[in-house]
């Protein structure tokens, strides 16, 4: 008997590490990265795990996704990156991380907002500040 496809889809084309990063399942996500889950899948709204994560805010789920060389720039149908995901939602640990890793800060989503301008609109000034620097105090802490 073979185990279960690891790499199923549901109907929304969510796979399980989709659907565990979306839940904050830290983890069920770790046992599937081991398994060789792919981190770069889309679902029918084109976020990746590391989008979903992003934004629902798990430093450590982020933290293990980079490790996987996850691609921090992949954008969804509305051109937001997992970056201005992470921007828009004020996750300042998670913006030090994906900073550090040298995400792209001037993506533009689908009506020209970047990551920094949604910041602003959130009003959080000491993730503005890192931000607009381009992050280059944490380059080398990734």
């Amino acid at each position: 008997m073979r185990g279960a496809n690891i790499e199923t889809k549901d109907n929304d084309n969510r796979t399980p590490l989709l659907l565990a990063t979306k839940e904050r399942y830290k983890s069920i996500v770790a046992q599937l990265l081991a398994k060789g889950a792919n981190t770069e899948v889309e679902d029918r709204w084109g976020r990746t795990q590391l989008s979903c994560t992003a934004a629902y805010g798990s430093k450590g789920i982020v933290i293990e996704l980079l490790a996987k060389r996850t691609n921090t720039d992949a954008k969804t149908r509305t051109g937001r990156t997992p970056f201005s995901w992470v921007a828009a939602h004020r996750h300042k640990s998670i913006v030090i991380k994906m900073l550090a890793k040298g995400t792209n800060i001037k993506a533009k989503d689908t009506v020209g907002r970047t990551p920094l301008s949604l910041v602003a609109e959130n009003g959080n000034e000491k993730i503005v500040t890192q931000t607009a620097s381009g992050g280059r105090r944490y380059r080398n802490e990734g």
